[in-house]
């Protein structure tokens, strides 16, 4: 389920998030301190609230299309989200990605 579009900016991403409950613009903003190869490379950011943090992920059979793990965080919500951010066959254009995960399903990995 596509949630949200995004567009690629100078620095990383930017868009709207929407579900039924809400809709809220969103940037993916470069992490500059990464204190180790483990830390995030983005923070997801609306305005200046976090909302969550991503991980560049690199596809094993070559396709240069960017691809983030992220993980979405809400005070209102039971548990955070495991979406994706997949760049579209479209130059510059992406979507965010959730799908309900079955029961002992890890979040997504590549």
């Amino acid at each position: 389920m596509i949630i949200g579009k995004f567009t690629r900016t100078s620095d990383g991403w930017s868009g709207t998030i929407q579900t039924i409950t809400s809709q809220t613009k969103a940037r993916f903003v470069p992490n500059d301190k990464r204190e180790n190869e483990r830390a995030p490379d983005f923070r997801v950011m609306s305005g200046h609230c976090e909302l969550g943090a991503g991980w560049r992920r690199v596809k094993k059979d070559g396709d240069t299309r960017e691809r983030i793990s992220v993980i979405l965080d809400d005070p209102f919500v039971a548990t955070p989200l495991n979406v994706m951010l997949f760049e579209t066959s479209r130059s510059g254009e992406a979507n965010l990605v959730w799908q309900r995960q079955q029961d002992g399903e890890q979040p997504h990995q590549e």
